[in-house]
């Protein structure tokens, strides 16, 4: 759990750091095609880093999962995204960026994090 605690603050202070691109990443009428670009290679990328994490973590005996890792990784990160697009929605909307939804965000990713990864915790 430290691990992925440590990998969501990460990407939050990755986000705060680009915020106002997080931001109109969102908003269909300013997409441009290098900020797709980027939030593309990024996705890729924590794919990427997602499904290694979960691989080492079954291959360690640390958790046990069922489902196909590449695709539990998928919906993992779907997940984390839907909640950051809910803890920035009002931002998206009015166009005025407030950083501190971002804590919010990281707060509500860690604990569907726990919710969903916890269950699957071996006692090593």
């Amino acid at each position: 759990m430290e691990v992925f605690d440590r990998l969501l603050e990460l990407n939050a202070n990755f986000l705060k750091k680009y915020y106002s691109i997080f931001l109109s990443h969102n908003m269909k009428y300013i997409k441009e095609k290098r900020y797709d670009e980027i939030f593309s290679y990024k996705s890729a990328e924590d794919l990427k880093l997602i499904s290694y994490l979960l691989q080492h973590a079954v291959n360690a005996g640390e958790i046990s999962l069922r489902e196909e890792l590449k695709l539990a990784g998928a919906n993992y990160l779907r997940i984390l995204r839907a909640l950051s697009l809910a803890s920035c929605i009002s931002d998206i909307i009015t166009g005025v960026p407030k950083i501190e939804n971002i804590d919010s965000m990281l707060a509500s990713q860690k604990l569907a994090t726990k919710a969903l990864f916890l269950p699957k915790i071996k006692n090593v």
